[in-house]
Order: C-alpha cells, then sequence, then structure tokens
C-alpha cells in the first residue's frame, strides 16, 4: 500500500503540475543526450565536445529512452517515478536488515511522500538517479558486509562508480569510508591482522568501481582537452564562488572578480591555486562562512524553494498569503521534524552499540557535509542524504513511543 500510494503521489504530481524542466542543469542534460542520440558526440553545439557536466546522467538516464522514443522527456520521467518508488522499497529493505517492522515501515512511509522526492522525480535532473545509485549502492554494501560477500561488495562498487560518473561528489566516499570499515571490523571482533586486511580490500574494491567507470572519461578529457578533469570543469569557480567573503559564500548570479580580473571559468588549475591563497588569506572569515552552511544546507526544506522554478507551484502559493504562510511553515516544520527525530536515532543507535549501521549513516552524512562546505549552499544537496535521515528519524521516533508508553 505504501508502494502504491508513493506511485499515485508521483503521477499526480506530473498530471496536475506539469513540471517545467526548464531549470538549473535540465536543459544542458537534455541537450547533450539528444547529442548523443544523434551522433554528435557529448557536445552542447554538436560540433565541439565538452565536459562541461559528467556523462552518467545523459548517456545512462537519457539517451536510451531518446533513441527509442524520439526526444520526448515522457519515458524519462516514468522511469524516473518508477526510480523513486523503488526507492521507498529499497529504505525498507535497509530498515529490515537492523530494524523492527514498525521502524521499516514509517521510514518507507516518510519517503514515499517526501514533498522533495515527489517533485524531484519529474525533474530533468540528477537528484532522483543519484539518490537511488547510492541507495543501492549502501544496501548492497551492507548486505556483503553482514553476509561476508567479495561478490556482493563488488557490484556495489559498480553501483558507486555509476554513482559517481553520474555525479561527481561522491568520488572521494572510499576514503572515508576506510576508517569506518576499520572500527566495524574491529568491533566485529576480528583479529588485527585481519581487520586491517579486510579493510583495505573493501577500501580497494570500492575504488576499483569507480575507476572502471571514471577511466574513460578522464582519458577521453585528456584526449580533447589536453588536461585531466577530475568530475567536471568549474570546480575550482565553484570553490571560489562558495568562498568569496564580501558574498558570505553565496552564490549572486555572477562570477566574483579575483584582483579585478576574471579568469577562465574552464581554468580550473588558476581558480584553485588563487583559492588557496584566498582561503590563507580570509581563513578566519571563511571558516565563520562555512559554519554556516550545514544549516544553510540540511535545516532548510528545499520544496518550498523550488516552487520558484515552477509556475504551477508559484501560482498556487501566490492565490494567498495565508496559503503562503502555511505551505512555508508546514513544509520547515516538517522538516526540522524529521531532522530533530533523525539525530535522536542516530544517538540511541550509538548508545545501544549499534555500531555497523550506525557509523555507515554517520559518515555519509559527515562526507558530504564536508564535501559541500566549500561550494555555495543549497538545499538541493541534502537530498541524497534524506533516505537515510529519514531511518534515523524513524528510529529516534519510535524509541521516543516506547520511551513514552514505558513510563505510562
Amino acid at each position: 500500500m505504501i508502494l502504491i500510494l508513493a506511485f499515485a503521489l508521483r503521477l499526480a504530481y506530473f498530471f496536475i503540475m506539469h513540471p517545467p524542466l526548464t531549470w538549473s542543469d535540465a536543459s544542458v542534460y537534455d541537450t547533450l543526450g539528444w547529442n548523443l542520440v544523434q551522433s554528435n558526440g557529448y557536445s552542447m553545439d554538436g560540433v565541439t565536445p565538452t565536459a562541461y557536466v559528467e556523462p552518467g546522467y545523459p548517456l545512462f538516464f537519457i539517451a536510451p529512452f531518446y533513441l527509442i522514443f524520439g526526444h520526448t522527456t515522457i519515458p524519462i520521467q516514468i522511469f524516473q517515478t518508477i526510480l523513486s518508488v523503488i526507492s521507498v522499497l529499497i529504505i525498507y529493505l535497509i530498515s529490515c536488515l537492523f530494524f523492527s517492522k514498525n521502524v521499516s515501515l514509517l521510514a518507507s512511509l516518510i519517503w514515499a511522500t517526501w514533498p522533495a522526492d515527489i517533485a524531484f522525480s519529474q525533474e530533468l535532473l540528477t537528484e532522483i538517479p543519484f539518490t537511488f545509485l547510492l541507495l543501492v549502492f549502501i544496501y548492497l554494501l551492507l548486505l556483503s558486509i553482514k553476509n561476508n560477500s567479495p561478490k556482493m561488495l563488488f557490484v556495489s562498487s559498480l553501483i558507486l562508480g555509476i554513482a559517481t560518473i553520474t555525479r561527481f561528489v561522491s568520488f572521494f566516499l572510499p576514503i572515508f569510508l576506510l576508517p569506518t570499515f576499520y572500527l566495524i571490523f574491529k568491533y566485529r571482533s576480528f583479529p588485527p591482522k585481519i581487520h586491517w586486511r579486510k579493510t583495505l580490500s573493501y577500501f580497494y574494491i570500492l575504488l576499483l568501481g569507480i575507476i572502471i567507470f571514471f577511466a574513460p572519461w578522464a582519458i577521453r578529457n585528456y584526449v580533447h582537452f589536453n588536461t585531466f578533469y577530475l568530475g567536471r570543469p568549474g570546480i575550482g569557480v565553484g570553490i571560489w564562488n562558495g568562498s568569496y567573503v564580501p558574498w558570505n559564500g553565496e552564490w549572486k548570479g555572477t562570477i566574483p572578480l579575483y584582483l579585478d580580473r576574471t579568469i577562465d571559468v574552464k581554468n580550473d588549475k588558476a581558480y584553485l591555486t588563487h583559492n588557496i591563497k584566498y582561503i590563507k588569506e580570509n581563513w578566519r572569515d571563511i571558516l565563520k562562512i562555512w559554519a554556516q552552511k550545514p544549516y544553510k544546507i540540511f535545516l532548510k526544506s528545499v520544496t518550498y524553494g523550488q516552487a520558484a522554478h515552477h509556475p504551477g507551484l508559484a501560482k498556487f502559493l501566490s492565490i494567498s498569503p495565508a496559503i503562503d504562510i502555511l505551505a512555508r511553515r508546514g513544509l520547515q516544520f516538517t522538516h526540522l521534524t524529521t531532522m530533530l527525530f533523525g539525530f535522536i536515532g542516530l544517538l540511541y543507535l550509538f548508545w545501544k552499540k549499534e555500531m555497523f549501521i550506525s557509523l555507515i549513516f554517520a559518515t555519509l552524512i559527515i562526507y558530504f557535509t564536508i564535501v559541500y562546505l566549500p561550494f555555495t549552499p543549497d538545499a538541493r544537496y541534502q537530498i541524497p542524504l534524506m533516505p537515510y535521515i529519514t531511518i534515523l528519524s524513524s528510529v529516534g521516533f519510535w524509541f521516543i513511543f516506547d520511551y513514552i508508553r514505558a513510563k505510562k
């Protein structure tokens, strides 16, 4: 019933709201996918090769549908709806590995009705595919550790590779998982030599999955541009925008000048050199800016902000100030409540010494928070992490519920 509800809500959103698919990088992904189908290569103009965005989404999630159905986005939206619903199921399965059925059902119900997931399932953006791939990776990783299965670990590494070529942000995740694996295997009472060996084997296998998908992309970029791009060009300018003190690290619609001059956006090396120098000179102010970013990313509802890009939602909210206030405060209250119970759930797991699942979830949250600190804060960055926070929130809710019931 929860899965049927999830599917119905996403279809209803599609038919009622008619999402525009025109904001952020949607038009870029659309153009790249269509040019691939037209045998024009990975390019924006059909002639000149580009490395503007990672190729995973246009290549694996857009081009196959354009090849079969022509230049229409409806099949892609239907497919992403299915991925979004399957994500609800995976949340249930992950929860069932460690928690009660009550926890599993509540976690899947929250995600089935989560406004941001419903809205982004209809957008030509990477949020839904990346969230789905990361969930599959975590589920297979947990199973591989629990069942001591090298084959399942290798499959999970391939999924991580696809996720990384879809969004570069997960590239360094295996490094952060190194101490996590060490603590998990140590906690599971492996002899010292074995848990070190096992930790390194898990790290190398995950790294292999990323290299399998990333090596062709890096080689292709070197052939065309005579330089290696780790992910995409523009990372340097992204850090510059996110660390510029006068703008408080916010995106203002233009690139801030460095020493009254403009650097080529694609010149990552020049920007990174300037970034290091600038951060050294202004490290106190920049640390203050970075300290505010977790709040801006994780404690704001992304759904209300999306309404500004959506004519249907914006029109609905403009009917009366009361509707606008209720929507804004309702979404924010729901989001903050989920985050609060998620924090309680994580503390509860550590208190109960459920080290396996709590370490994995905590590592994910810490990793993505650190990776996003140098960049302009965007509430969209929270979406891939929300399934795990949802599970923790369900744990926290049932802990509080059982505690109060026991007291009574």
